[in-house]
């Protein structure tokens, strides 16, 4: 839905492609640096529950993590669906982090 969508003299697919690739490098560079910067914190996760096929993890996010555009908090420790937790991050990918429940958030 942008105007250059329908302007001609489009480049060809497979330089849009490359272009797009080399762009996603750099933002799972970027985020990975960022994700690693918050291991060893502690951050408020919202926790969304269950994780599909996994009793024992929960899904959560941050502030900072929007649904289905961010990633997510993969949880271990004991919470509910809706609560909002402190969960200290043990482990950063480039678009979701791994965190314990450090307890209920203030």
């Amino acid at each position: 839905n942008t105007a250059a969508y329908d302007m001609p003299d489009q480049v060809p697919e497979r330089v849009k492609r490359a272009r797009r690739a080399s762009l996603m490098a750099t933002q799972s560079e970027i985020s990975l640096a960022r994700n690693r910067g918050l291991v060893g914190r502690e951050v408020e996760v919202l926790v969304e529950g269950p994780m599909p096929g996994r009793s024992t993890r929960l899904r959560g996010r941050t502030a900072g993590q929007a649904p289905e555009i961010d990633g997510s908090v993969f949880l271990t420790g004991d919470a509910e669906a809706g609560e909002f937790v402190r969960a200290r991050i043990d482990k950063a990918l480039s678009y979701d982090l791994h965190a314990t429940v450090a307890g209920a958030a203030a």
